[in-house]
Formats: C-alpha cells, structure tokens, sequence
C-alpha cells in the first residue's frame, strides 16, 4: 500500500492510502472531494499501467462515462444497480448507456441482464473485446448504398427512415449495425439497423442479412458464450 494524503479538517483526520485495486479510505464520513482525488489517481495509474497501450480510452473528466467509471471503481469488484449509478452520477437524462458504452470500449464490465453492473477490474479488457472495432472507414456513399438495398427500413423491425418508428412512434433513424458484433464493422458485417433495435439487441446478438437474430450470446455459469437460436422459418425478401 501507498501513503498518498491525510488531512486535518473540522476534527476529522481524513487518510488516503491507495491499495491494490482502490485507494483505502479512513475517515468518520462517506465521502468528501479529498477521496475523490484519491480515486481519480488510482483510477488513471491503473489505466496507464494496463489498459493505455492496449487502446482502451479513459473518458474524458466530467462526462457521464468518466463519473460512471469512477463511481464504479469506488466499488470495484461489486454489482452496482443501474437506478444507484444514476443516482450517484446525479444524472437527469434518458436511459443511461454509459456502462454498456465502457464494456465496449474495453472496460471489463460486466452486466447480469437485470440491470446490475459490476466493474471487475482495471488490470484486464473486456473478454473478447476487439480493439479498433469500427477501424474500416465506410464512405457516406455506400452507406447510403446499402440503406437503398433495404428501402431505407430497419433490417431488423422494417421501421422505415425519417417516419414514425412502428413501436415508439419517434423519428426513426438508422444506424450502422453489426452483423457479427466481434468483427469490424465492414460492408459486408453491416445491416442498417433503427436506433431502438441496435440498442436494444446491443452487442449480445448475431444477425443473418435480414436482420434476424441468429445466435445470443449467454452466461449460463461458464462464461459468455454464443448460441444458435431457432428461427422457425421466418423468411424475408432477398436481400
């Protein structure tokens, strides 16, 4: 363990010591800017000595990513409920993405489909995470290309671009979508997929060229894993 800081403050002796995995705080009260700096030090070590170099991006201060990370570095190793980090971050928006958005970009966090996360730790990517993900540039011109092949619906639930989605009734937009979320999202490894679909199906799903779900990927006790699913037939239009 390291000494980092104690101070004197209100009759409170506040001390900082950084351990392994999250600095050890001794003090009579939960939280203060003090341990805060303490955590944020512990936090950019950790992702300079292990997870800089191999390309994993520490967000940027006063982002809702950063303040996720740094909520749940304070409790690295436990489930964190999704409702106590929106508390916790103070965050006012829409549906929080941030921990899934850190997983893909190779935090090792891991989610039990409930609405849990739990940082495992800042020594280690993301299982099967695949650095440069999205490295193939692809031209507004063969996006829009492709979109055309699918009359600019969604491949998945046929929400037409521009009009009233089918389920949410906003605007649908289409976005990039993996066939293969473990490839590079490539021409070939694209469908176009409606903001809600491509969110909702997040990185768990295979898709053949008709945006139907082909394998689900699992964590039955031996770690994630991806299963063929059953598509009774179902059938679309040749692509």
């Amino acid at each position: 363990m390291e000494f980092s800081e104690a101070i004197y403050s209100g009759g409170v002796l506040w001390i900082v010591i950084l351990g392994v995995d999250k600095p050890l705080v001794v003090c009579y009260n939960n939280y203060t800017k003090t341990v805060k700096r303490g955590f944020i030090m512990s936090l950019e070590q950790k992702w300079t000595q292990h997870l800089k170099t191999l390309g994993v991006k520490l967000p940027k201060n006063n982002t809702n990513g950063r303040n996720v990370l740094e909520f749940m570095f304070k409790n690295i190793g436990c489930w964190c409920d999704k409702l106590q980090i929106v508390a916790a971050i103070c965050y006012e928006g829409p549906d929080l993405q941030s921990m899934r958005h850190l997983s893909a970009g190779g935090w090792f966090v891991e989610q039990d489909g409930k609405g849990n996360y739990k940082l495992v730790t800042v020594t280690q990517t993301f299982p099967k995470w695949i650095p440069n993900k999205r490295k193939t540039k692809i031209n507004v011109e063969s996006w829009e290309a492709l979109k055309s092949k699918y009359n600019n619906k969604c491949a998945s639930c046929g929400s037409e671009e521009g009009k009233p989605h089918n389920h949410t009734l906003k605007i649908t937009k289409l976005e990039k979508g993996h066939k293969d979320p473990e490839k590079d999202l490539t021409l070939n490894n694209m469908i176009p997929q409606c903001d809600y679909c491509n969110k909702r199906y997040k990185d768990t799903y295979k898709f053949d060229n008709y945006g139907i779900p082909i394998e689900i990927k699992l964590d039955i006790g031996q770690g994630p894993l991806w299963y063929k699913i059953p598509n009774y037939g179902k059938q679309k239009n040749e692509i």
